[in-house]
């Protein structure tokens, strides 16, 4: 996909052109603000699409910690039964 850089101006004076390029699927814009990148604009596709891939990154993880925080709370419970007195 074709990436575009306008000036914030630019954008600005044209966001109607911009957001109707992004919709359609043509280009993703990154506006820049003297001449350094400031913002994406992507479709809200892309955008829902991200958000997915976050909510099922953190069901991920989530899911990966758990069983160390079930084996770690098992070590515990297992030590406390079992150490021999000092």
């Amino acid at each position: 996909m074709l990436v575009k850089t306008v000036s914030s101006e630019e954008a600005r004076t044209h966001l109607r052109d911009v957001m109707d390029e992004v919709a359609a699927g043509e280009a993703e814009i990154v506006i820049e603000r003297h001449g350094k990148p400031m913002v994406a604009v992507i479709s809200y596709k892309e955008y829902q699409r991200l958000q997915n891939e976050r909510a099922q990154q953190a069901i991920d993880q989530r899911k990966g910690a758990q069983p160390d925080l079930m084996w770690l709370t098992a070590s515990n419970q297992f030590d406390a039964c079992y150490a021999k007195p000092a």
